[in-house]
């Protein structure tokens, strides 16, 4: 009797740990969202990467803009993003489909080829700060 109670109150610990590191993990995140602008008009249908400098410990967190050029950054489904200093990368893409109808891929847009300096040679960052909104908003131009 006396093991299954200490046995009891081990795995009762262990879920009040489990429940207070999912709690405090969520502090230490941040929403990111803004607008990307095409020589200052909106850019819809943008992919939006974030991919996480060597001193952030986070993941690489992925958006698309909307009709109106707004994002939200998501990693693994969830509208959080680690804080700290982020490269920014802005491509037009097009998704490609299998015959099942399943996105399996993507590619760069050729029509709007956006400059490179904004995707695979991009000299845009961000620094974002936890347990805020951070706006985010980038003008790009195509080549």
């Amino acid at each position: 009797m006396q093991r299954n109670r200490t046995v009891l109150s081990l795995i009762l610990l262990l879920a009040a740990f489990g429940l207070l590191a999912g709690c405090s993990s969520d502090s230490n995140r941040a929403l990111v969202q803004g607008t990307i602008t095409l020589d200052g008009k909106p850019l819809p249908g943008a992919s939006v990467v974030f991919q996480p400098q060597q001193s952030t410990p986070g993941q690489t967190a992925r958006g698309r803009t909307d009709d109106s050029g707004k994002y939200t950054l998501r990693v693994r489904g969830q509208e959080s993003v680690v804080p700290g200093e982020y490269r920014v990368e802005v491509k037009v893409v097009n998704e490609i489909v299998n015959n099942q109808g399943m996105v399996v891929g993507e590619k760069e847009d050729p029509k709007l080829k956006i400059d490179r300096r904004f995707n695979d040679q991009t000299t845009l960052t961000a620094n974002v700060q936890p347990g805020q909104e951070n706006d985010f908003s980038f003008d790009v131009s195509l080549k």
